[in-house]
């Protein structure tokens, strides 16, 4: 293991640019010789957020191809949300949601993390994973599956023994005994961003309220265009983000968001689509949640034309992946 990892704050400030000469350096030449740290900048797979990362070497194992699969309990994964990166473990697979269990820094393992070695780790290097910090998080944040966990026995004992108080064997960290542990910042640190990982939702729900009535005039007097003004009023077609800041500065009345089919957010959310999601927001200067969101608006007309030919069901991949090409 080449020294202690950067932090994720010291990566982001690397990929910005914002580090001094000497951090820059000694950030640079640690991803150099760590896989786990490439994989957290992704210098292992499509850029995140358009940022070219030429000076970083590619790393040498290869990503699991799956990048058009679903997640698989025991799968290690690549969760991002903007600039929110980490690795961790999938425990449990739901329609909407995963439990992880996620990666932690070595020197910030305490007890009820499992100390998993390279033989088990398909390569990846030691890992330490925690049972404590057991989070779901929404599809919408796997990114890319590293590898597979053939062995998670370990795990599942000491999971077992964090919720039952059961005796376990498990290779695990020291216990912490003071309030003035060092590791206890890191787990902070982590547990804040596993909690904007889990918060990560970009769609309405289906019960969602309709959106306030507002006049045609009154849309045009906000800035938009007639025929917007006229889709919105009229047709009941949902404002974009941009659309609804305008209105909600001239009117004093934000329109609520129109509600998301459950079928279109799952395809929109499905691992595949991350990458080309994540570069379209970055060109297009917005949040992922609000690129998310921007997707499912474009998609609307053409669900609807789809609707409309011959009564079949709208084909939703075909719509999605036919946006993200353009």
């Amino acid at each position: 293991m080449p020294g202690k990892h950067p932090t994720d704050r010291t990566l982001a400030a690397y990929i910005d640019g914002r580090l001094s000469e000497d951090a820059a350096a000694a950030a640079r030449e640690h991803a150099a010789g760590c896989a786990r740290c490439q994989l957290r900048i992704g210098a292992a797979n499509d850029p995140v957020d358009g940022v070219q990362r030429r000076d970083i070497p590619p790393i040498p194992i290869r990503l699991a191809e799956s990048a058009a699969s679903d997640p698989v309990a025991g799968d290690v994964w690549r969760l991002a949300w903007d600039a929110n990166v980490m690795l961790a473990v999938i425990w449990d697979v739901g329609p909407d949601r995963v439990a992880v269990l996620p990666v932690v820094e070595s020197a910030d393992a305490d007890d009820w993390c499992v100390f998993l070695d390279r033989s088990a780790t398909g390569g990846l290097g030691d890992l330490a994973v925690s049972v404590a910090y057991e989070t779901t998080v929404p599809w919408a944040v796997l990114d890319s599956r590293v590898v597979h966990l053939e062995e998670t026995g370990a795990l599942a004992e000491l999971r077992s023994a964090f919720r039952t108080g059961a005796a376990t064997t498990a290779m695990r960290g020291d216990p912490v005994h003071s309030l003035l542990d060092e590791r206890l910042v890191g787990l902070d640190e982590l547990a804040e961003r596993l909690a904007e990982l889990a918060n990560a939702v970009w769609s309405p729900p289906v019960t969602a309220a309709a959106a306030v009535a507002l006049d045609f005039d009154a849309l045009l007097d906000a800035g938009l265009p007639p025929n917007r003004a006229l889709a919105i009023s009229s047709r009941g077609a949902a404002p974009t983000d941009e659309e609804a800041d305008a209105i909600e500065a001239a009117t004093g009345v934000r329109p609520a968001a129109q509600a998301i089919d459950d079928e279109l957010r799952r395809k929109i959310d499905q691992p595949r689509r991350k990458s080309a999601i994540r570069t379209r927001a970055s060109a297009n200067r917005r949040s992922e949640a609000a690129e998310r969101r921007a997707l499912a608006q474009e998609a609307q007309p053409a669900l609807a034309a789809a609707r409309g030919t011959k009564g079949a069901a709208p084909d939703f991949d075909t719509i999605l992946d036919r946006l993200l090409r353009a």
